[in-house]
């Protein structure tokens, strides 16, 4: 949920048995894990969004320290579906599938025992077995299933990095199933893709995923990033040397050779005179200059108007304000 796992880490498999601490923030909690096999374990890290109780799987490492002793440091957590049959039925009969409740997943796990999540999800069709089932529905319901799979799993790799509810919900509903591996490849793209989140909040999902200070993704979002605050400040676009000077200062190192690449890229626009846009900005102003010059070479058929006749032909009287609008929109 942070780092991406390196040849050094371990992964643990075990049910999470109590939260003992979790930082105002949520991004750093301590929990006992039991192992499957093996004594306890107290893990640190982002466990966001897994609840005591659940089987999780922990990538990490173990480390040891004067003050806390052994203790498991987390890289990355994500639940995982129950193995036994009581398992399986706690699960379905905790309400998390759209459309199956207790009455519902005590059919399906009498059904199939332990093996109803692989018929969910491989051989779907066989839920009509169970009796109310049509295929309709059987079809339902494996959606459902795999949905909600995929989007829990999102949700506590996401707030494993930081991300608020309302961030959550946003990337889910633009990148739903591959949330993950979008996040993970560049989560610089998040501050371009997603209202309310900024470079600083990009930033900082890319440091828990391992990304370095130098990172080419890192350079060009902020470059996106300062282009579009001037665009918030009415500027269509910066000097080179000006956006030059304030990502340097952002990123702490020259990013010159970024400039040349995004202009390659055709990301960024060079105007002239090393005026640099967005190229989405520098189309938008073009096309309001052409539609300003296409107006301006066209006799517009409402004037001069006749604000008397205006009214006659309306039967409205109007108030000299309304007479100035009609005129106002006309022109």
């Amino acid at each position: 949920m942070q780092a991406a796992a390196n040849s050094s880490d371990e992964t643990v498999e075990g049910v999470l048995e109590r939260v003992l601490f979790s930082s105002d923030d949520g991004a750093f909690q301590v929990a006992f894990v039991r192992p499957d096999s093996g004594d306890p374990i107290k893990a640190i890290g982002a466990l966001a969004g897994l609840d005591p109780g659940e089987r999780v799987r922990l990538i990490g490492r173990r480390v040891h320290t004067l003050k806390f002793g052994d203790q498991f440091r987390v890289n990355a957590a994500y639940p995982v579906l129950p193995h036994s049959e009581e398992g399986v039925r706690r699960y379905l009969s905790s309400g998390r599938v759209t459309g199956i409740g207790k009455a519902l997943a005590g059919r399906l796990v009498d059904a199939f025992g332990a093996q109803t999540f692989e018929v969910i999800l491989t051989t779907p069709e066989r839920l009509s077995e169970v009796p109310g089932i049509g295929p309709k529905r059987c079809a339902e319901l494996a959606t459902a299933f795999v949905d909600q799979v995929a989007r829990r799993e999102a949700m506590i790799f996401l707030q494993g990095l930081g991300a608020s509810t309302r961030a959550v919900q946003s990337i889910w509903a633009k990148h739903g199933a591959n949330t993950i591996q979008h996040v993970r490849h560049n989560p610089y793209r998040l501050a371009e893709e997603i209202a309310g989140i900024g470079f600083r909040s990009a930033d900082g999902f890319a440091r828990r995923l391992g990304f370095g200070t130098d990172d080419p993704a890192r350079v060009a979002a902020a470059l996106v990033h300062l282009l579009n605050r001037a665009a918030d400040d009415g500027h269509v676009y910066l000097p080179r040397e000006l956006l030059a000077a304030q990502a340097a200062d952002l990123l702490g190192a020259s990013a010159e050779a970024m400039i040349d690449a995004l202009i390659a890229e055709r990301r960024l626009v060079d105007g002239g005179h090393d005026r640099l846009a967005l190229r989405h900005m520098d189309v938008g102003e073009a096309e309001i200059a052409s539609r300003i010059a296409d107006r301006l070479a066209v006799q517009n058929p409402l004037l001069p108007i006749d604000l008397e006749a205006f009214a006659a032909s309306t039967e409205l009287q109007l108030a000299p304000a309304q007479a100035e609008a009609v005129q106002v929109a006309a022109e």
